[in-house]
């Protein structure tokens, strides 16, 4: 198979869950080409340069377009969709593509989808992260409102004119159907996969504390991401203070960045500035060594797709706390590998924390034995390439 991939994400500073599908099905025997922006949203917001960014897969044929961040607080990047058109014509022509693969129709990356039958012959598969203003918010009320507009005037037309639709999650679903969509271009939820032999527990926990310079007998919760508004890292801090009352070695490691920092920095009470700490975004290398140093990971955002973030952390073996938003409820089993809140305030993020610490052994386990039975990117693959071949089968019989 030719396969052309169309992504607003490929690699900052880790390869994204669509590039590192791209790889892996390279790595089966198909040429691969992957169109995306040329800037990431972590190399606009580095100005002093100093953040490694990730190389992309040497078996993928990258292919750019230039972009630019108008608005500096949110990852959405500005393209010209025309020139974006021709380009995918000319790959389209030139390496004789067998299939599409578009992502995220919330971007204007997919604008060229609504015109119907742009790419002829050529099926189409679509990546539905979540949709805007009605599944997913982001906090701020302006981009809500236009989230809610492009999504019902310009995303529904997109997505109605692909041939296939992967949503993140069944609350998509939900939406999707309730806009109308066919319910049989609709694949039930595949979520991302994770690298299970690279994110993973590990038997020298105490020797990774002491490399990265983490209390040693410390109960560890990691956040890692972006610091903005809509992962409520506010709450999550207010509500670590009330669980040092209970647990009095919990220590909260966030990870990231973002135009909340310096407000998160200030709002951690000074009696407690010892038991949390602030890192920057770190390489993959990095980051698998501080989950595998952690015992629980919080997600709790008010608006979220799937998270790269929450299924690395499930692989490493780590308990979950997260928000039901999203794919969120799909990844955490309530009471089985974390426990999933619907009623977000200080009180409830609090006391499920420390219900993690008491059946921490239980949700750890499960944690790791789920991810290796359903997050599992080899069984993940195996359900994309099979829809890829319907597709192209099914194409050539008309």
């Amino acid at each position: 198979m030719n396969i052309l991939y169309v992504s607003p994400f490929s690699h900052g500073v880790n390869v994204s869950p669509a590039l590192y599908l791209a790889h892996l099905v390279a790595n089966r025997g198909n040429n691969v080409y992957f169109y995306t922006i040329k800037k990431s949203y972590v190399q606009f917001k580095d100005k002093s340069g100093k953040i490694k960014i990730a190389s992309p897969p040497e078996n993928v044929e990258m292919h750019y377009i230039n972009n630019k961040f108008i608005f500096p607080d949110i990852a959405y990047p500005f393209i010209n969709p025309i020139k974006e058109y021709f380009d995918l014509l000319k790959i389209v022509k030139e390496k004789q593509i067998d299939i599409i693969h578009f992502y995220f129709p919330e971007h204007l990356i997919c604008l060229p989808l609504l015109r119907k039958n742009a790419f002829v012959n050529i099926p189409v598969v679509l990546s539905i992260n979540s949709v805007p203003g009605y599944d997913w918010f982001y906090g701020k009320k302006y981009v809500d409102f236009i989230g809610k507009i492009y999504s019902k005037l310009v995303s529904s037309r997109i997505i109605q004119n692909a041939d296939r639709i992967i949503p993140y999650s069944t609350i998509s679903i939900d939406t999707l159907i309730s806009f109308g969509h066919d319910r049989r271009k609709i694949v039930n939820m595949i979520p991302h996969g994770v690298d299970i032999l690279f994110f993973k527990p590990s038997e020298n926990k105490e020797s990774l504390r002491e490399k990265h310079k983490l209390p040693k007998d410390a109960f560890i919760i990691i956040y890692t991401g972006r610091f903005v508004k809509v992962k409520r890292l506010d709450l999550l801090i207010q509500a670590f203070e009330k669980v040092l009352h209970k647990i009095n070695n919990a220590f909260l490691l966030l990870v990231g960045d973002g135009p909340q920092k310096k407000e998160l920095i200030s709002m951690v009470d000074p009696c407690c500035r010892d038991r949390v700490r602030f890192i920057d975004f770190v390489g993959p290398i990095v980051l698998s060594e501080l989950y595998a140093a952690s015992d629980m990971f919080s997600l709790i955002s008010s608006g979220e797709g799937i998270s790269s973030s929450l299924l690395e952390a499930c692989a490493s073996g780590l308990p979950a706390l997260v928000s039901n938003v999203g794919a969120n409820r799909v990844i955490v089993q309530d009471g089985l590998n974390g426990y999933v809140i619907n009623d977000v305030d200080e009180d409830s993020i609090a006391q499920k924390i420390i219900d993690i610490k008491t059946n921490h052994s239980f949700l750890s386990k499960n944690s790791r034995d789920i991810s290796i039975k359903k997050l599992n990117w080899n069984g993940i693959t195996d359900q994309y390439i099979k829809i890829y071949y319907e597709l192209i089968n099914k194409r050539s019989e008309v």
